[in-house]
């Protein structure tokens, strides 16, 4: 897919104002990070990366023949290599250019996730358990749902692996951007707590997000469990996000549930049968009445705010129980 869309329209609101008119008359026919892959007409993107900055990989994306560098931050021969490029190509400086990727991807590519019921499931398990029962539900109501997450993005019986639950903000808008023109009505995105914590999916209209529960993974990249629970409640900060999904039975998901209920509308799940102290932390509940677990399954029966139901899952575990209750309280928002 290769778009020309015009630079001052793709910037618009992203760049301060005065820089606009340098942009005018200009169009672009694809947005890069990865010098490697830079071509002519491109616009090149740099910023601070995790272990290196994108200026250093300016001059061989210039040398290429992309025609404008976007970039933001420190480094210390900057001047140097802007310098070097200043005279060949157009150089816009972008304040907070990271958080803006998603946006100004999102934009170059015509808003896809606004097209599709964007569903985003985070948590330290059951992400992708929940994202793909979720997308065979939808399918099997003759409904395309795309998917992205750790097994690959696209769809269900055709998806291509990335190594990435969350890949970054221009692979992700892309990819949204070809499950629409596939002709998805719905969308479910895995989102980790590393993606949300890198801006990979700022941009990214999400209808839904769901919770499943928190434990004490990614510590290394984190540091505290409070800067991993603060990058996990970022996808329930979503602007215009509808309606949140969250495990009541989750210690971190209550009181999530508690944070995110003053601005969102909160459906809890859980496998209590009496939710007398939930009541404070979500606005509707599903939760199992009676879990009875046979020899390739279970028998739930559960109640809803659209009446009581029984159905059996072809798996065991409470966790599985869990995760079907976070897909059943997703399907009954969408």
């Amino acid at each position: 897919m290769q778009n020309e869309v015009a630079l001052d329209f793709l910037l618009e609101g992203f760049i301060d104002d005065a820089l606009i008119d340098q942009c005018r008359d200009i169009t672009i026919n694809a947005l890069v990070q990865d010098n490697r892959k830079a071509r002519s007409g491109n616009l090149f993107i740099a910023h601070q990366g995790f272990n290196t900055h994108g200026l250093l990989y300016a001059q061989d994306a210039v040398a290429k023949g992309v025609d404008v560098v976007l970039w933001d931050g420190d480094l210390e021969n900057r001047n140097e290599i802007l310098d070097s490029i200043s005279n060949k190509v157009l150089c816009i400086h972008c304040e907070d250019l990271k958080d803006k990727v998603g946006p100004i991807a999102s934009r170059y590519y015509g808003q896809p996730s606004l097209s599709m019921n964007t569903v985003g499931v985070t948590g330290t398990d059951g992400k992708t358990s929940v994202a793909h029962f979720l997308a065979q539900c939808l399918d099997a109501h003759d409904v395309h749902c795309g998917v992205l997450g750790t097994l690959g993005n696209g769809f269900i019986n055709d998806l291509h692996p990335t190594g990435l639950t969350t890949v970054d903000a221009l692979h992700v808008q892309k990819t949204l951007a070809d499950i629409r023109e596939a002709g998805a009505k719905h969308v479910v995105m895995e989102v980790s707590s590393h993606g949300l914590d890198q801006g990979r999916v700022n941009g990214v209209a999400f209808t839904t997000a769901v919770f499943t529960n928190m434990g004490k993974d990614h510590l290394d990249y984190h540091g505290t469990l409070d800067n991993y629970a603060a990058a996990k409640k970022r996808l329930f900060c979503t602007p215009g996000l509808g309606a949140a999904v969250i495990n009541l039975d989750d210690a971190y998901g209550r009181e999530l549930a508690k944070e995110v209920r003053e601005h969102v509308c909160v459906w809890g799940y859980s496998l209590k049968e009496d939710l007398s102290a939930y009541q404070k932390y979500a606005d509707y509940f599903v939760h199992a009445l009676v879990v009875e677990p046979f020899e390739r399954g279970c028998h739930l029966s559960v109640s809803t705010p659209k009446g009581d139901a029984e159905f059996d899952i072809p798996l065991v575990g409470r966790f599985n129980v869990a995760n079907s209750l976070a897909v059943l309280s997703t399907l009954l928002v969408s």
